[in-house]
């Protein structure tokens, strides 16, 4: 565990460890107070939403990721600090839009600005750790990433709990846009130090890759997208309308499971670089297809927990799925790649939400897990198909297809 928790790390991935800290405490803030702020009483200023409106604003969030790729070209204009900063703008433009909504219509527009912003800035983040990672040590530095991401999720949640019941749930976004905007600066201190890019044309086509090389890791994307969206749409609210657990209750239980992820993630990292993509994979959709049989069965609630914090740990193993990419992918290649992936991920996103709320309201809640099961199984038998042993394309031969 020590080795994956050494505090050595070069000066560019620690500014870029405490921009991510601040932009992750915003987001976090927000994923942790926005369901109880949907569904709670209008009476005490949330905005009572049915589990059908739910369904639509889980799907209208991912809209902004099938469009990642086209908001990539942007970034052939723009240094990769300057266009974060620019993204995390954006993302606290929605915050603080969110904080003034009254109903399901302006949560809509502000769901869209939002999502906007981090959903263009975590291709760009990834993009930059990879730029600047050891090769050896990629999946220990974006599980690093995603450790230091919980720190800012578990603080966060305990502004939540220690605030919200005072200031009020709206306040609660008010604050995380204010913290998020430090990243701003951040990011603009370090766009002085960026290598100016070589004044050459634009190619539009280095902005926009996909190439039947990387079809692995498209369909990968793909189908972890759509178990990682039932599980982020319907777990919880399995447990709050369902089980009837209080949203305190709730609070708790992701504190906890957040907590544990700070240890977690960046161990699973080092296990993903020591046992490679394919077998972490393997392992993270065996667990994870257990995991929605026992929300689909299970009727102990304390189970249902520990079923939850178990699903928040494997989320590490998604580390897997970007440094894949990058042992096949060739340098020019990345980070478009990256933003189509993020595209196709999302594709699912805007899909499944819908799907899943049709069927946990018309059909069973365990048919929404069931369809989350039938998704693991087939992640299982592609993660068992993954090779890294391809020679990477030439430059130029890398062009889309």
């Amino acid at each position: 565990m020590k080795s994956a928790w050494k505090l050595t790390v070069p000066r560019a991935f620690a500014l870029l460890l405490l921009a991510a800290f601040f932009m992750q405490f915003g987001l976090g803030l927000q994923r942790n107070v926005i369901n109880i702020f949907m569904e709670g009483p209008v009476q005490e200023g949330m905005l009572a939403l049915d589990g059908e409106q739910v369904g639509v604003i889980a799907s209208v969030r991912e809209i902004p990721g099938l469009l990642t790729v086209l908001l990539m070209l942007i970034t052939l204009f723009f240094t990769e600090s300057i266009m974060a900063s620019l993204c995390v703008a954006l993302t606290v433009m929605g915050l603080f839009v969110i904080s003034r909504v009254t109903g399901f219509n302006g949560l809509v527009v502000a769901t869209l600005i939002f999502s906007t912003g981090f959903h263009l800035y975590f291709p760009i983040q990834n993009a930059m750790v990879l730029g600047i990672a050891e090769k050896e040590k990629r999946a220990l530095r974006l599980g690093q990433m995603n450790s230091v991401a919980s720190i800012a999720t578990v603080l966060a949640i305990l502004v939540a709990r220690t605030f919200a019941p005072t200031l009020g749930y709206r306040f609660m976004f008010i604050i995380a846009g204010c913290v998020a905007s430090i990243s701003i600066i951040i990011f603009l201190y370090r766009s002085k130090s960026d290598e100016r890019r070589p004044k050459v044309k634009v190619n539009l086509k280095d902005g926009l890759v996909f190439n039947r090389r990387y079809s692995s890791y498209y369909i990968i994307t793909l189908l972890s997208g759509s178990r990682r969206h039932i599980t982020q749409t319907f777990a919880l609210y399995l447990m709050l309308r369902v089980f009837d657990v209080p949203g305190e209750i709730i609070l708790n239980l992701t504190f906890a499971s957040t907590i544990i992820t700070i240890f977690s993630r960046p161990i699973i990292g080092k296990l993903v670089d020591r046992i490679g993509e394919r077998n972490g994979l393997v392992i993270n959709y065996l667990i994870i297809t257990v995991l929605f049989l026992c929300y689909a069965f299970v009727k102990n609630i304390y189970l249902l927990f520990l079923a939850y914090i178990i699903d928040q740990i494997c989320i590490g193993f998604d580390v897997g799925i970007t440094t894949y990419l990058s042992k096949i992918a060739t340098n020019r290649d990345l980070k478009p790649s990256l933003a189509m992936g993020s595209t196709i991920n999302h594709i699912t996103g805007v899909l499944v939400p819908l799907i899943g709320g049709f069927m946990f309201k018309n059909i069973s809640p365990a048919s929404t897990f069931l369809l989350g099961a039938a998704i693991s199984i087939m992640s299982i038998i592609q993660s068992s198909m993954l090779r890294t042993d391809n020679t990477k394309l030439l430059p130029e031969q890398s062009g889309g297809n």
